[in-house]
């Protein structure tokens, strides 16, 4: 429990700093893992915005909510998973209708009722965008909305180069059959800075095929568990 509470104090000083709004220790807090602000997203491409809301108080959060309009509406996340009862992971797609800046931001809602207003995200819709700053110096790791378990060593032997706006399938090959999958998963771009996992209006970014060869098959907007790592 002490280890617990720690974490928490930790996360709640970084959202403190980050968005300059004081809260009071007991209130529930909300953080936005994708997409990183200022990232970029097409008009009329889903957009998959995920998070988790923290509690100093376990199990009391029952629902998150999002505004795009600074307030005047929310809409209702899907909720993925608790963990332990102090954290409740979420998703959410949206999708854009006009170009321009967007500002997302999210609350708790308990049985006391809404939250706080948690930092907020801008998301620049259409057009081209100077690229993120990101510091990889150790390594950025893509965080997904929530995790199955999977013991699968295989790694590359050595990194792999790889260029700016370009991109790059990450796959193995299971001859014997067997493998991680999730449905329903990629249902709109996933940004995370340096990554992005796009959505074409159509299917989201996870791909397989059957006996061998670059896979290109969609189903369902899968994931099949491949986590990249960038080292700067």
């Amino acid at each position: 429990m002490p280890r617990l509470s720690r974490l928490f104090a930790a996360v709640a000083a970084a959202t403190l700093v980050l968005s300059g709004t004081a809260h009071a220790q007991d209130d529930p807090l909300v953080v936005i893992t994708s997409p990183t602000t200022h990232s970029s997203a097409e008009v009329g491409v889903p957009l998959l915005i995920t998070g988790s809301s923290l509690s100093p108080t376990p199990g009391t959060i029952t629902a998150t909510e999002l505004t795009f309009d600074g307030g005047t509406t929310w809409v209702t996340t899907e909720r993925l998973r608790a963990l332990d009862g102090f954290r409740t992971d979420w998703r959410y797609v949206h999708t854009p209708d006009v170009a321009g800046d967007a500002t997302v931001t999210g609350r708790a809602v308990t049985a006391s009722g809404a939250g706080p207003t948690g930092a907020a995200t801008t998301v620049h819709i259409g057009g081209a965008t100077a690229p993120q700053q990101v510091h990889c110096e150790i390594r950025c790791e893509f965080i997904t909305p929530y995790a199955a378990v999977v013991d699968d060593p295989d790694v590359f032997p050595t990194p792999v180069p790889v260029e700016p706006d370009r991109d790059y399938v990450i796959s193995y090959y299971t001859p014997q059959g067997g493998y991680a999958m999730s449905e329903h998963y990629f249902t709109g771009t996933l940004v995370q800075a340096p990554f992005t996992a796009p959505h074409d209006g159509t299917r989201g970014a996870g791909v397989y095929r059957y006996g061998g060869g670059f896979p290109t098959d969609s189903r369902h907007d899968s994931t099949y568990w491949v986590q990249p790592e960038f080292q700067g």
